[in-house]
């Protein structure tokens, strides 16, 4: 809690706001770090330290959040349903990774590798029309553009979302 509220007013309105909604959805899925027995046993010896894990994991990564982060594109961007590397390859060319999965549930998981070229910094298309991808302040936002980003996703998955920069461990 002591991190977000650092973070929230160096990130601007929207960026905190979605910042705030992701924490909620990963708060919630803390839940599947715990699975119980038909008789409603947990079957993790220990469940505190499995969540002592989780919340050390998470922990690291808002202290690695950037909340000013240069107005390009690329880097390594994280967002609670998984992460985004966008690597300039010089020219205004870039190549494009992302992994995704369903934060709740885990029923589907995407993964996509592609290339983009672009004259901005703040904005691109990869170059096979499946998704966009636009700084929207401290934060990445992608969009699928086709029926094509289904072939990188399991039934109902997405790579849409806002995505935030990351930098080196502190």
């Amino acid at each position: 809690q002591m991190r977000l509220a650092e973070l929230m007013p160096l990130l601007g309105a929207e960026s905190a706001t979605e910042l705030a909604a992701q924490q909620d959805a990963w708060r919630r899925s803390l839940s599947r770090e715990l699975f119980f027995n038909p008789d409603g046993t947990l079957d993790e010896a220990d469940p505190r330290g499995a969540l002592r894990g989780a919340m050390e994991y998470r922990l690291m990564r808002l202290m690695r959040l950037q909340h000013n982060p240069s107005a390009s594109i690329d880097g390594n961007w994280v967002g609670v349903q998984g992460q985004a590397v966008v690597e300039a390859a010089g020219g205004g060319h870039y190549r494009v990774s992302v992994s995704t999965i369903d934060v709740n549930n885990l029923a589907w998981i995407c993964d996509y590798d592609g290339e983009g070229d672009t004259g901005r910094v703040e904005w691109m298309r990869t170059r096979d029309g499946a998704m966009e991808l636009r700084r929207v302040g401290a934060m990445l936002r992608i969009r699928t553009m086709t029926p094509q980003a289904s072939q990188f996703c399991g039934a109902a998955g997405s790579m849409a979302g806002d995505y935030f920069r990351i930098g080196n461990a502190p």
